[in-house]
């Protein structure tokens, strides 16, 4: 087997494996020693020290200690132009950027730290170090604006040459490109990796019942339909309903809410999703409803849910 891992743009810029393992998924890296060094220079070399867009797709469950997930990241500043990491001093993910200036510190606001995939943009448009995480803009910095250093050498895997802060985990993607990715494009690169799924809309669920899939925590609910046949789970009682899934990535989520007047579409991340007197939350295991007497869902979309 080769141990070469091949640049698909054509432009040369191949990487050389050490120790990490391909897998169904992408390549492996242990935390202890595997990387893949790319190219024959530092990260600025591949984007002709301008304006840039990565792409990366990766799994994470070591949140425990600092890890680098790319860059010429060597712990002394000079010589360094990018590195992506997970820092345990902010406990949260860091996108750096360097100019002649200084460093540019994006970094992720409370991140979950909640094992599972996710992808990654980070964006360079020579003012802004931006990191879009399953394309949730999640941080930007632009302290020193100017053109990014050339860099020493560029890993995957760790920071460049530095021995030390292995990645421990996998990555799919690491796609590099000379164009800061528009709104559309950072979306259309996470839908890639996102099959909504219809977890619920009560359609094929007996009228004046209890749905059998969902647990009922406090309160009273039931399913009731309209003059024109739609059903929908309205909630008699102020209580929680909740739903067991598993493997739930905190991504995006859709449901139609009825207030007690008007039926409206919220679309939001899966933490506060409707705003009100009502709200839906995710705990790890449950998709939880906080509803009062006179409330009704319908047609709940969750991206990335699998049910248990």
């Amino acid at each position: 087997m080769s141990n070469i891992l091949v640049d698909i743009s054509g432009n040369h810029n191949n990487g050389t494996i050490n120790g990490a393992i391909s897998t169904k998924n992408g390549m492996a890296f242990d935390g202890v020693k595997s990387y893949i060094p790319i190219g024959s220079g530092g990260f600025g070399s591949l984007v002709n020290n301008g304006v840039f867009t990565v792409a990366l797709r990766f799994y994470i469950d070591d949140f425990s200690s600092r890890r680098i997930l790319f860059g010429d990241y060597n712990n002394i500043g000079a010589g360094e132009s990018c590195y992506f990491e997970w820092s345990v001093a902010v406990d949260d993910f860091v996108f750096s950027v360097r100019t002649a200036g200084g460093a540019n510190v994006a970094i992720t606001t409370s991140f979950p730290q909640v094992a599972g995939w996710y992808d990654a943009i980070l964006t360079w448009n020579g003012t802004n170090a931006t990191i879009f995480i399953d394309a949730v803009n999640s941080g930007t910095n632009n302290d020193n604006p100017g053109t990014i250093e050339n860099g020493t050498t560029l890993s995957i895997g760790r920071g460049g040459d530095f021995v030390g802060l292995y990645f421990n985990g996998q990555i799919v993607d690491f796609l590099v490109f000379s164009k800061v990715f528009t709104e559309q494009e950072i979306k259309q690169y996470h839908n890639q990796f996102v099959n909504p799924v219809i977890i619920e809309d009560f359609q094929n669920k007996p009228v004046g019942e209890f749905p059998i899939e969902w647990q009922k925590e406090s309160g009273a609910f039931e399913i009731k339909e309209n003059t024109s046949g739609n059903k929908y789970l309205e909630c008699t009682i102020n209580g929680v309903a909740k739903l067991l899934y598993k493997d739930t990535l905190l991504g995006t989520a859709s449901i139609d809410y009825y207030d007690g007047a008007t039926w409206t579409t919220y679309e939001d991340t899966l933490v506060n999703l409707i705003s009100t007197h009502a709200w839906l939350s995710h705990d790890g295991q449950y998709l939880k409803f906080t509803l009062t007497n006179g409330d009704r869902i319908d047609n709940l979309i969750i991206t990335n849910g699998i049910k248990q």
